[in-house]
């Protein structure tokens, strides 16, 4: 498997980044606060457009990879044969890929069809194909299909990165989902969208403005180490500012942050 994931061939679309292996990655829709990042929105930028993904050497054959290095409207008749055509694999890709080009023109019902059952078949993209299908019934307006599929994701695929989205639509409803992304997945660009959410309520927070701290992407990150640092140093851990500094690097506009000694355990 990791052998699998150093090739490399060229899809296109913010979904499509794993199409062929399901690499880590995030899948977040290009709306909120993320977007406007200053690197988070090159970010989303990149993947609207081409992204570099990996494939087996005889993947150079697939008609499916040649076609999503075009338009959606070139290839969308292109698709709509290789769903009927071709390797296995091929007709999954081909259904993943045509799907999410409709409901990124807002055709959720005619991708409905597409991605019925597609978890079980197309097995690695699995938790990115329920992602798809809720976006699909949100287009719908089917609220309880809606939150009936991001439970799935979330039971069925809780231990991948791809559940946040899940975890971030139902915690607009119930906050536990967001406690449970904060938790589980500090690091994912949908919580630090969660965090600073929180902050906006209730600023005095310094786990969440950790978070924020933390993430390479944040707008406001010299005024929440300085924060941290005036307000906080007493209740953070060594590792907290280490994890900091990694993040401020040698850039000398950054705030100087206390660097702190861990206490020596008893007996030692």
């Amino acid at each position: 498997m990791l052998e699998r994931k150093k090739k490399q061939a060229v899809v296109t679309g913010v979904s499509l980044t794993a199409l062929t292996l399901g690499a880590a990655i995030f899948v977040v829709p290009s709306t909120g606060m993320l977007p406007k990042l200053p690197i988070v929105g090159q970010w989303f930028q990149t993947l609207s457009s081409s992204v570099v993904i990996e494939a087996e050497p005889a993947d150079r054959a697939s008609q499916v990879l040649a076609a999503a290095k075009l338009p959606p409207a070139q290839r969308s008749p292109l698709l709509q044969t290789a769903t009927q055509q071709g390797s296995a694999l091929d007709r999954q890709r081909a259904k993943y890929l045509l799907a999410s080009d409709l409901i990124e023109q807002g055709k959720g019902g005619s991708a409905l069809p597409l991605l019925d059952r597609l978890e079980n078949d197309y097995s690695v993209l699995a938790p990115y194909v329920l992602i798809k299908r809720a976006q699909a019934y949100t287009q719908m307006g089917d609220l309880a299909k809606v939150e009936a599929t991001w439970q799935a994701l979330i039971k069925n695929y809780g231990n991948d990165p791809a559940s946040v989205e899940g975890l971030f639509v139902l915690g607009k409803k119930n906050p536990q989902f967001w406690d449970q992304a904060i938790a589980q997945f500090p690091r994912h660009p949908r919580t630090v969208e969660i965090a600073q959410t929180r902050l906006k309520q209730n600023p005095k927070q310094p786990q969440l403005l950790l978070i924020v701290a933390q993430a390479l992407y944040s707008p406001d990150l010299v005024s929440v180490l300085d924060r941290l640092k005036t307000e906080y140093a007493a209740q953070l851990k060594p590792e907290d500012w280490e994890r900091s500094r990694l993040v401020i690097g040698k850039n000398k506009n950054m705030p100087k942050l206390p660097k702190l000694t861990p206490k020596p355990l008893l007996g030692r």
